[in-house]
């Protein structure tokens, strides 16, 4: 076998593994994937962060994410909000996700801010260790929801989601790093859930 063949090999394997924890991880958390009006109630929707402009205001991705939670607020679906993303000094995003959501009319005894959501990771374990939270539905894009489900739930946090539409709503240009990164984060988060098992079991 040449050198090319064994690179060939490789990389069939490491899209196999790819693709394969994306189906997992799609299979795990499909019930629990629904429409705005069709999501059951829960008391907190947890919001992760998307990025914000160079003006402060929240990103397109993030804008669809707060107005979702906001719309959730209104028609009773949840009873307050969870804002988890950062404030650092050049990516000030909770600050400009709590602006959105009061402009929207939810009231700011309703809003919870994690400033220390640096990822979905630790959006879903500080929501869970810091919040207390048990249950929450998950805003989100619809690439997003799935590994944030999955994650949340690796550790304690069983939710419902609703993901935001993101193909078609953006450009190509934004939605293929976008969904390379997911599937990325995906592998990642399967391998790092089966090791935790793992290692409960030695």
């Amino acid at each position: 076998m040449t050198n090319r063949d064994v690179v060939r090999a490789a990389c069939v394997v490491v899209m196999l593994v790819v693709l394969g924890a994306q189906v997992a991880v799609g299979e795990a958390t499909r019930a629990r994937i629904f429409e705005e009006r069709g999501v059951p109630q829960r008391q907190t929707a947890l919001v992760f962060g998307a990025g914000v402009e160079p003006d402060g205001s929240p990103s397109a991705m993030l804008g669809d994410r707060l107005d979702i939670a906001v719309r959730l607020y209104r028609t009773g679906k949840v009873q307050r909000l969870l804002l988890s993303a950062d404030d650092l000094p050049d990516d000030r995003e909770t600050p400009a996700m709590l602006a959105r959501v009061l402009a929207g009319g939810v009231p700011r005894d309703r809003v919870l801010v994690d400033n220390g959501g640096f990822s979905t990771r630790d959006s879903c374990i500080r929501a869970r260790t810091v919040f207390g939270l048990r249950s929450a539905t998950l805003v989100t894009q619809a690439y997003h929801l799935p590994r944030a489900l999955f994650v949340c739930s690796t550790y304690g946090l069983n939710g419902v989601g609703v993901g935001a539409p993101d193909w078609g709503n953006y450009t190509i240009a934004t939605m293929l790093p976008h969904s390379l990164r997911e599937s990325l984060g995906i592998t990642s988060a399967v391998f790092r859930a089966l090791l935790g098992r793992s290692g409960q079991q030695t």
